[in-house]
C-alpha cells in the first residue's frame, strides 16, 4: 500500500470545491484505490486539524437528501501549502527492505527460521503482484489506476529481488550476526563476489510479465541455489517459470527442454 500525507491529499480534494467529510472519504478511496483507505475518524480528525492549522475552514452544512453534514473548504493559505507540498520532492525511502531486514535479523538472533520467513515474505510478494496485474489489466481501468499500480509493481519487485538476493546470503548473514563485529571483516572479501548476485536486466515483474506471454525463461544465475519457485502470472492464472539449465545459454536451454 502507498504511504501518503493525509492532510495534503484532503487539501488537494478540497481544492477541487467544498465538500464534507463522507465525500472526501469516497473520493478519496476511488483515486487512489493502492492506497490504504481512510477511516471516517481519520478524515474529520484530519479536517479538525486542517481547520486548526488555518488551512481549511468551514463552510455550512449539506443535506443532500441524507444526514446532515458540514461542507469545509481550502482557504488560501490551504492553497498555498497545497503548493508547496505539491513541489516539494519526496526523499527515497526504502522502508520495506528495511523492515524485512529487521525481522530477519531478529530471527536469527531470537533462534527462529529466516528462511521460512524470506519463503512467507516471497510468496506474499508474488501474489500481490499477481493482484495488482489483474489490477492493471482489467477492462475500463482508469489511467489514475493503471499508472498507481505500476508504481506498487515497481516497489514490490525491487523489494522481491531484495528478498531473493538475502536469501542467498543469508547463511553468510547468519555467522555475521552471531559473530557481531565480524562484517567489517569480511565485507570486501564478499562485496568481491557481488557479481555472483547479479540479475537479468528484466525486473522479475517484467520477467514474470513477459514468461507468461512468451514462455520465455528467467535467467538468474542464485536461482539454481535457491528453494524457491518462480511464478509467472497473467490475469487470475498462475504457472511455474524455470531458470536456464547451469552451463547453457537461453536458447540451448530451452532446447534441453524441449528434448525432455
Amino acid at each position: 500500500m502507498l504511504a501518503m500525507s493525509t492532510r495534503h491529499v484532503l487539501l488537494g480534494l478540497l481544492a477541487d470545491g467544498p465538500s464534507h467529510g463522507y465525500n472526501l472519504k469516497r473520493r478519496h478511496d476511488e483515486r487512489f484505490p493502492q492506497a490504504r483507505s481512510l477511516a471516517y475518524g481519520q478524515v474529520y480528525t484530519t479536517l479538525q486539524r486542517l481547520v486548526r492549522d488555518g488551512l481549511a475552514e468551514i463552510e455550512g452544512t449539506d443535506s443532500d437528501g441524507g444526514p446532515e453534514r458540514t461542507k469545509y473548504r481550502a482557504t488560501d493559505e490551504g492553497t498555498r501549502e497545497l503548493s508547496r507540498w505539491a513541489g516539494e520532492i519526496t526523499p527515497p525511502a526504502p522502508v520495506v527492505a528495511n523492515e524485512i531486514l529487521a525481522k530477519v535479523v531478529v530471527a536469527i538472533l531470537s533462534g527462529g527460521d529466516p528462511a521460512a520467513y524470506l519463503s512467507a515474505q516471497r510468496a506474499a510478494h508474488m501474489e500481490r503482484m499477481r493482484e495488482l496485474t489483474a489490477v492493471k489489466a482489467a477492462k475500463g481501468a482508469d489511467l489514475a489506476t493503471v499508472l498507481s499500480a505500476d508504481y506498487a509493481l515497481n516497489h514490490l519487485d525491487a523489494d522481491l529481488r531484495w528478498v531473493n538476493t538475502t536469501t542467498a546470503w543469508l547463511t553468510a548473514l547468519t555467522a555475521e550476526v552471531d559473530t557481531a563485529g565480524a562484517w567489517n571483516n569480511r565485507a570486501p572479501a564478499l562485496l568481491a563476489h557481488r557479481h555472483e548476485l547479479a540479475w537479468s536486466p528484466l525486473t522479475n515483474h517484467e520477467a514474470i510479465v513477459h514468461s507468461s506471454v512468451t514462455g520465455a525463461t528467467i535467467d538468474h544465475p542464485e536461482m539454481a541455489a535457491l528453494p524457491l519457485t518462480c511464478y509467472a502470472f497473467q490475469g487470475d492464472w498462475t504457472m511455474p517459470c524455470t531458470p536456464s539449465q547451469p552451463g547453457l545459454s537461453r536458447r540451448e536451454s530451452r532446447r534441453h527442454r524441449r528434448r525432455r
